[in-house]
C-alpha cells in the first residue's frame, strides 16, 4: 500500500469538510461512551466555519491510500514557521500508520520549516498520543478558561464563544538546527528512515507489542538500557555516556537513531543505530550499535521485531545492509541471529582506536 498527499480539489471541498467533522465526532463520541452510529448528534465538534477558514487560509491536501481518499490535512507555512491546522484519518482505517506516514510526508514537503505547531482538544487522547509518541511533538501549553488563548479576546468573551470550553493542548516540534541548507539535508537523512510507504504492518505492532521511533522523552530509558547492556557484557566500567550526551548526540545532532519496543504500554527494549556506507555496494546501510531487551520481556519475540523493523527501513530506503557485532561468548545471541539469516563474518577482525591511542594519532604533533 502506498500513501500520497494530493492538493484538495474544489469539487471535493464539501466532502472534505464532512469527512473532517465525522473524524472529530468519532473521537468525541468514543471518549464520551457513545457508538459510531451517533454521528447525527446536533452539536458540531469542529465547526464548518473553522474548517473553511483553515482551507481558505492554508494549503489543504487529501490523504490517498491505494487510490482511495482516507483522510486529509491542512497546513499553513510562513517562512520557517509552520502550523498543522488539521489532520484527520477515516476511523475505519485507524491504527495502520496512515497519519504518521502523512505527517512525515508533510515534513519532507516543507524542509524549510524550523518550528511546527498544532493543537488538539483535551478529550482527543488518540491525537495526543499520536502527536507526542508518533510524530515527536511536545505539549507546551494548555488553553482553558483559566489560561485563555492570547488572541481569543477577553476571557469572558472567549468562554462564551470558544469551540472547546474545557481546553485545548498546544504542541510544538522543533526541527533540525542549522542553516536552511544544512537543515534540509538533515531532514532528508532523518526522514529517509520514516517510511511513507505502508504495509499491513506499517505500525509495526503485534498484539501487545509495538515498535516506535524514540523521542527525547525516552533518553532516560535509553541510558538505562545502555548501562544494563554494558553490565551484561561485563564492561560497565566502559560506559561513560550520560543522558545529556545522548540527548545532544542523538536528538540535537542526529548522529544516531533509536527504536523503542513497548509491551502492554511498558518500555521493554531498544535498538540504537546509524547509517554507514559500503563502497562495494555503493549504497548506505544500517549499523546496529545496540540491541537490548530487558530480562522480564524476553522470549516474546521483541528482539526479532526490532531487527525486522530495521530490515524494513533498509529495504524501504534502498539501503544494502544491516550489520552489527556480537561477543563470541554470547552463544544464545549468536544462535538467535543465525536463525534470522545473519551471517558470521569470521574472516574479518574488528579494529578500534580510542582513548589515549586515538588522541595520540589524532594529535597535530604526531608525525
Amino acid at each position: 500500500m502506498t500513501i500520497q498527499l494530493k492538493p484538495l480539489m474544489p469539487d471535493d471541498r464539501e466532502q472534505f469538510i464532512r469527512d473532517n467533522q465525522d473524524a472529530f465526532n468519532y473521537g468525541a463520541l468514543v471518549e464520551f461512551g457513545r457508538r459510531d452510529d451517533h454521528f447525527e448528534e446536533p452539536d458540531e465538534i469542529i465547526s464548518r466555519e473553522t474548517i473553511e477558514h483553515s482551507i481558505d487560509g492554508g494549503s489543504a491536501y487529501r490523504i490517498w491510500l491505494d487510490g482511495k481518499k482516507v483522510g486529509g490535512l491542512i497546513v499553513k507555512v510562513d517562512g520557517c514557521h509552520g502550523d498543522l491546522e488539521i489532520l484527520f484519518v477515516n476511523p475505519k482505517v485507524h491504527s495502520q500508520g496512515i497519519g504518521q506516514a502523512a505527517w512525515r510526508e508533510v515534513e519532507r514537503m516543507f524542509p524549510e520549516v524550523e518550528l511546527w505547531e498544532t493543537c488538539t482538544p483535551y478529550f482527543e487522547k488518540r491525537n495526543i498520543h499520536f502527536y507526542v509518541n508518533r510524530c515527536g511533538f511536545h505539549i507546551v501549553e494548555f488553553f482553558n478558561k483559566h489560561h485563555p488563548e492570547p488572541d481569543g479576546g477577553e476571557p469572558e468573551e472567549q468562554n462564551a464563544d470558544e469551540q472547546f470550553p474545557d481546553g485545548i493542548f498546544r504542541f510544538e516540534k522543533r526541527m533540525c538546527p542549522g542553516k536552511p541548507s544544512e537543515r534540509r539535508e538533515d531532514e532528508k537523512r532523518m526522514n529517509s528512515a520514516m517510511p511513507t510507504s505502508l504495509s499491513n504492518e506499517g505500525s509495526m505492532s503485534d498484539g501487545a507489542i509495538a515498535i516506535r521511533f524514540a523521542t527525547e522523552k525516552d533518553v532516560e530509558f535509553i541510558k538505562s538500557c545502555i548501562h544494563e547492556l554494558a553490565e551484561y557484557e561485563h564492561a560497565a566500567e566502559l560506559d561513560k555516556s550520560t543522558e545529556e550526551m545522548l540527548r545532544e548526540q542523538i536528538f540535537a545532532k542526529g548522529f544516531a537513531k533509536a527504536l523503542i519496543a513497548e509491551c502492554n504500554g511498558e518500555k521493554a527494549g531498544f535498538a540504537l543505530w546509524f547509517n554507514n556506507f559500503s563502497t562495494w555496494l555503493a549504497r548506505p546501510g544500517i549499523y546496529l550499535e545496540d540491541l537490548y531487551v530487558r530480562p522480564q520481556f524476553r522470549r516474546k519475540g521483541i528482539g526479532k521485531m526490532l531487527l525486522k523493523r530495521l530490515a524494513e527501513l533498509a529495504v524501504e530506503s534502498g539501503w544494502g545492509r544491516v550489520e552489527w557485532a556480537c561477543l563470541k561468548w554470547n552463544k544464545p545471541s549468536l544462535e538467535f541471529y543465525k536463525s534470522l539469516g545473519a551471517i558470521r563474518m569470521d574472516e574479518w577482525v574488528t579494529l578500534r582506536l580510542d582513548g589515549g591511542n586515538l588522541e595520540h594519532l589524532g594529535s597535530r604533533e604526531t608525525k
